[in-house]
């Protein structure tokens, strides 16, 4: 038959669920009220230690106990459990029906009401601690369920028998908390807003509310919850302790040590505590500070008056006090004795206070003993006793003393106490009657050397004991002084005073080995010696070594500063050797000012001059210094002799017409000598301050002289005959090198460089024919170009792509009109568009296209004369060069110039042989890969501007690409600067919408990488080693490599591999067509478009195409039909369609492929991104990842760091050998190494 309390517990889990088997016994009596049933409880739970209701309803002890409290009992527990069941039922469904009328708005304004809207969001563990339920209720909440306040506060959260509606009773407990705590807080915080009268409490304030606001950040404004007599003070510190909390408390006290609070020092012990505990700590200090009736106010406003200073000395006295409490009654010493022959002997004793506190003799101890006893033995200590335990060691006793200098704890036998002092041990001559005898100085004492020796010997410190003073001097002795005395020992003798001067030599030689101490005789002979200083040089095959020495004797001399202070010289009037000390500090300060003086080093008196300038800078400070002797080799041919400097006073320049330059010369006289000009320009090109004359003379060219001929080098340069040659365009930095009158010039540079500096000054207006509104950056080119032409000098205008250079162009063409005609030289695609914008913007100027079979009859038929403007291409002007170069043309436009940029091409050779007054050149990329580029350009439309390029590459290529010299950058930036303008987009359009750039990774598919890395590791084992003959071998690589990473089929064609790039590419035009956009894609290759266009064609999306087979007239209408949306896409190839037509139909432009240099990007980029664009502009780059195409976009910052650098002053990239190209086709094998540590 089951048992009454197994019934009592399966009904009281159907009706309550099994958290009520969670339930407190004692809770579970105290609701029963008092009554018979209660006490029956009780009584049961006395029988069992389990303090809940389920383990007790099941233990067998209270089973048995049930059974023996008899009928009446039973039957007052049966009815009591029944009344308690039925009204925790009733409360249960009274919350409930609460509950679930609350909606959530409902529960937001109570709380809103209450200020605690908030802490709705707070995690649902923070209401643990307001759950009936006891301990497991509470760790529930808060490991064992997620959610916040507010779903509990709705019943929304529930978890292992623990009913919603306690959770929800819970959730607005801990609410009405919160806002009795703000309420609190707000009150507390009108109190703490008080500043104390006590100026201690008021700093103390000062620093809790710094803490305070710290910590509420961190614990997010909430406190953990405190007794009342949780914080406690300890005046003695002082410092605040807090004890028990909340359940957050770990056990441990929590300190605020207020200890330096005047400082505002205060810390937690232990340190990092819990936030929340921290702020209630924090909390209740400011409480005691700032409210008198706290019970803490008193006794913390009496500790802090004393200042913490105090406390220190007070901690100090009582921890002396306690100190001499615990005076030792045994201690450990070292004794010393004396050997038969003197020497100190120690050992180790164990010394007892007697009955009137004096130290018995003691008894001797081991060393090894009074290391393991308990007396304190410190680290010197420690290393005595280690050094004496080597009991067969001569110097053992020695070693002990000196590791005891200044130690209280060294005895003599008698117990006196004996200091150890540390002196200089010193090689000395000691005084004996009739003479002077060796000896070795330890300080003031003086031991003989046979004494001494037995001491030394294979020892590296010595001693000896000067009793009646209470001393032991001890002394470091090195292995030079120890054979000295050793030495000295075997003779040891009194050198009479009639031999003394035999001596003096050797002394000297010791003192340049060891320490000397002279007898006091020999003292009284020594005199200083004044430090006479010269400069030693010699010369070696780069520079020569230079050093300071001073003057010992006329015969003699040392390193000044340097070596023995004792010297044995000659006395005056006297064969007689005789002691000299010398003052090394002061040579050697002596010498210091010296170098200063002369320019070497700081602080140094030897140096080595590594060029011949360097010494004869030498040379000529030193002859500023007629005092300061000079000192050569023997060999007079090594010798220099400075004469004085050049200037340009006396500088004479003399200019006159060549044939197709100015002839330039020029001299000046130095010490009887003529120096010409080409030779100063020479050494000025080496970098030299210095012209060597005959019979090893030199002078110096002043520095205001040398940099003039610096300026002059870059622009005067040597023809093929040997001549100095110059364009007048350059004649500033020739003029400045000679004073007023000193140049000499013919009537034709005169004219010439008049002309240039006159002849542009008026204002020069726009041509009224000029059918076009000029933008402000548009006019100041046009005057720009105008004032140039003025006085015929060439002109590169380098305006960012999209800027209208070519109405800039259009607009000069209209105002030398009756200069005569004009030619415009362009790329073949741009012949018609220029057609069209000088019909647009400059009608009145008859304009025709030279090209096609007919052009030479025409221009037979019709001659070109002023107003007239012939528009042909690079290619038709290398073929017409015989034709062309026999016209004269008062004005010549090359557009898109970098056409020109190497100059062994055949079409830049026919430009540059084109006869014209104005030269003009029109190009946003005027330097693209290497400043030969520039070279090129400016050699066409300005010759001489830069020299010839043997000239141009030794002053400026080489420099600028190969040493990075930023001096030569920022000349020639400065040298090209008054002909070459540009102007960039960001600066003078900000009106023109932004323009986006992206990158678009593109993941090669399985078939593609193995065909891809199969050709690179083809390449790098066919490439091993390569240079610069094989440099078309590694492009042929590099290119295939290309392809691959674009499309398989352009080097596979029966491969069958589909191209993710291509895919990539119509997925996004799908994006673009879908939201209405234009869209113009380059490439390279023109098969990678022809197969993008099949893919466009199956899709039936709309697109136009064009590349270098597209014929001219056929070009112009189709970017007439793209203008007019006849089309999405607009398939171009990036050599034909990058450069001089305007696109402004496209917002976006993809790029399939990167090329070398980004300038070509770019340039075909602002097809779109130019004037006349009013939408944003996107530019996409598909890069296929993992291939040479990354490293081609890791160069792109080179190229254009090297663009800057000329036209912006920045700094300079070269270009590209055969071997960094090889090195490009490896980039891929680190990527390899990284892929495969990412590959599954």
């Amino acid at each position: 038959m089951e048992h009454f309390l197994d019934r009592l517990r399966s009904d009281l889990v159907r009706r309550h669920g099994k958290g009520v088997l969670r339930e407190p016994v004692d809770r579970v009596a105290e609701q029963m009220g008092e009554g018979p049933g209660a006490s029956a409880l009780r009584s049961l739970a006395a029988a069992t230690s389990d303090s809940l209701l389920g383990p007790l309803l099941e233990s067998t002890a209270v089973h048995e106990r049930f059974d023996e409290i008899g009928p009446a009992a039973r039957s007052a527990l049966h009815a009591s459990f029944g009344a308690w069941s039925r009204d925790r039922l009733k409360k249960a469904r009274a919350s409930e029906g609460r509950i679930s009328d609350v909606a959530e708005h409902e529960l937001v304004s109570w709380a809103r009401r209450l200020g605690v809207e908030e802490r709705l969001d707070d995690p649902v563990a923070q209401i643990a601690r307001f759950a009936e339920g006891g301990t497991w209720v509470a760790d529930a909440l808060r490991y064992g369920i997620a959610g916040d306040v507010r779903r509990a506060a709705l019943g929304r959260t529930s978890a292992r028998g623990i009913p919603p509606h306690e959770l929800a009773a819970a959730a607005r407990k801990y609410l009405e908390a919160c806002a009795a705590d703000a309420a609190q807080h707000a009150r507390r915080e009108m109190l703490w807003r008080q500043t104390p009268a006590l100026p201690a409490l008021a700093r103390l304030a000062e620093s809790l509310r710094t803490m305070e606001l710290s910590l509420r950040d961190q614990s997010g404004g909430i406190a953990a919850r405190v007794g009342r007599d949780a914080v406690t003070l300890d005046a003695s510190v002082p410092c605040l302790a807090l004890g028990r909390t909340d359940e957050t408390w770990d056990g441990r006290e929590l300190k605020l040590v207020l200890a330096g609070h005047e400082q505002g020092e205060l810390a937690f012990e232990p340190p990092h505590p819990p936030p929340r505990r921290a702020l209630a700590l924090v909390r209740a200090a400011l409480d005691a500070v700032h409210d008198p009736s706290n019970a803490l106010h008193g006794a913390l406003t009496e500790a802090l008056a004393m200042p913490t200073w105090k406390r220190l000395v007070e901690s100090i006295e009582e921890e002396l006090i306690a100190a001499d409490e615990r005076e030792v009654e045994t201690r450990v010493v070292f004794r010393v004795a004396l050997s038969e022959s003197g020497a100190p002997v120690v050992d180790v004793a164990e010394q007892r206070r007697g009955a009137r506190g004096r130290w018995t003799k003691g008894s001797r101890i081991t060393p090894g003993a009074a290391l393991a006893s308990k007396h304190p033995i410190g680290p010197a200590e420690a290393l005595a006793l280690r050094a004496l335990g080597d009991l067969y060691r001569p110097s053992a006793s020695a070693e002990a003393l000196f590791a005891l200098v200044g130690r209280p704890d060294v005895v003599s036998e008698r117990g006196a106490p004996l200091e150890v002092r540390r002196v200089e041990a010193r090689f000395a001559l000691a005084d004996e009657v009739g003479g002077v005898r060796p000896a070795l100085a330890l300080g003031e004492a003086r031991i003989p050397v046979e004494v001494a020796a037995p001491r030394v010997r294979d020892a590296s410190c010595v001693a000896h004991v000067v009793l009646e003073r209470g001393l032991v001097l001890v002394a470091a002795i090195d292995r030079d002084l120890s054979r000295l005395v050793l030495a000295a020992s075997r003779h040891s003798a009194v050198v009479p005073d009639a031999e003394r001067a035999a001596i003096l030599p050797l002394v000297e030689r010791v003192a340049a080995r060891v320490p000397v101490t002279l007898s006091a005789a020999l003292e009284r002979e020594v005199a200083p010696l004044a430090p006479v200083l010269f400069v030693r040089i010699v010369p070696d095959e780069a520079g020569a070594s230079v050093e300071i020495r001073t003057r010992l004797s006329p015969s003699t001399s040392a390193s000044a500063g340097v070596g023995a202070t004792l010297v044995s010289v000659l006395g005056d009037g006297t064969a007689e050797p005789v002691l000299r000390r010398r003052d090394l500090g002061r040579e050697l300060h002596e010498a210091h000012e010296l170098a200063r003086a002369i320019g070497l080093p700081e602080e140094q008196t030897h140096a080595h001059l590594a060029t011949e300038d360097e010494l004869l800078s030498l040379i000529a400070a030193l002859n500023a210094h007629p005092g300061v002797d000079v000192e050569w080799p023997e060999d007079a041919a090594s010798r220099a002799r400075y004469v004085g400097a050049i200037g340009r006073g006396g500088l004479r320049v003399t200019v006159k017409s060549a044939a197709e330059w100015f002839g330039v010369d020029g001299e000046v006289e130095i010490d009887g000598e003529m120096v010409k000009l080409a030779e100063l320009l020479a050494q000025v090109r080496a970098g030299r301050k210095f012209i060597r004359l005959s019979r090893g003379r030199f002078a110096l060219i002043e520095a205001d002289l040398r940099a003039r001929l610096e300026r002059a080098a870059d622009v005067v340069f040597e023809t093929q005959r040997g001549q100095l040659a110059v364009v007048p365009a350059a004649g500033d930095a020739l003029e400045s090198l000679a004073d007023d009158g000193a140049l000499r010039s013919d009537e034709a540079w005169t004219r010439i460089r008049a002309k240039l500096r006159t002849g542009a000054l008026g204002e020069i207006a726009v041509p009224e024919t000029l059918h076009a509104t000029l933008r402000d950056y548009q006019r100041a080119g046009f005057e720009w170009l105008a004032r140039l032409a003025s006085v015929e000098a060439g002109a590169v205008l380098a305006d960012d792509m999209g800027l209208g250079k070519t109405v800039q162009a259009l607009a000069l063409l209209a105002h030398r009109a009756s200069e005569g005609p004009a030619l415009v030289v362009a790329p073949t695609s741009l012949g018609d568009n220029w057609l069209r914008e000088a019909e647009r913007f400059a009608p009145s100027l008859r304009v025709r296209l030279h090209r096609g079979p007919a052009r030479h009859a025409a221009l037979e038929s019709e001659p070109p004369r002023a107003g007239d403007v012939l528009i042909a291409s690079y290619d038709v002007v290398a073929l017409d060069e015989e034709t062309l170069g026999a016209l004269e043309f008062a004005t010549l436009v090359l557009d898109e110039a970098q056409a020109i940029k190497n100059p062994e091409a055949q079409r830049t050779k026919a430009a540059r042989a084109l006869r014209a007054r104005v030269r003009v050149a029109l190009t946003g990329t005027p330097l693209e890969n290497r400043l030969s580029e520039l070279w090129s350009i400016v050699s066409v439309v300005h010759p001489g501007l830069l020299g010839p390029w043997e000239h141009f590459r030794a002053r400026f290529a080489q420099p600028i690409e190969k040493d990075g010299e930023k001096a030569r950058l920022a000349a020639l930036s400065e040298l090209v600067r008054p002909y070459l303008l540009r102007r960039t987009k960001e600066v003078v359009t900000p009106e023109l919408p932004p323009r986006i750039e992206l990158l678009r990774d593109v993941e090669l598919s399985d078939p593609e990488r193995r065909l891809y890395d199969a050709e690179r590791t083809r390449a790098i084992t066919a490439l091993a080693g390569a240079d610069e003959s094989q440099r078309f071998r590694v492009l042929a690589s590099i290119t295939r490599l290309r392809e691959l990473a674009c499309d398989a089929s352009l080097v596979v064609p029966d491969a069958g591999v589909a191209s993710s790039k291509l895919a990539s590419l119509m997925e996004l035009i799908d994006e673009l067509e879908g939201a209405g956009r234009k869209v113009l894609v380059f490439s390279q290759f023109v098969r990678l478009l022809e197969n993008a266009a099949s893919l466009l064609r199956a899709r039936k999306t709309s697109y136009l195409q064009l590349d270098g087979s597209t014929p001219a007239p056929e070009r112009a209408r189709r970017v007439e039909a793209f203008q007019r949306g006849e089309a999405t896409v607009f398939l171009l190839s990036l050599k034909a369609g990058g450069t001089g037509l305007n696109l402004t139909a496209a917002d976006t432009v993809v790029h399939l492929d990167p090329w070398w240099n980004p300038a070509v990007e770019d340039q075909a980029s602002d097809r779109a991104h130019r004037i006349g664009q009013d939408k944003p502009v996107t530019i996409v780059r598909l890069v296929a990842k993992d291939t040479i195409e990354e490293s081609v976009l890791a160069l792109h910052a080179a190229k254009r760091e090297l663009t800057r650098g000329v036209l912006e002053g920045a700094d300079a990239a070269g270009a590209l050998s055969a071997v960094e190209l090889v090195d490009l086709i490896r980039g891929g094998v680190e990527r390899d190494a990284r892929r495969a540590k990412t590959t599954p």
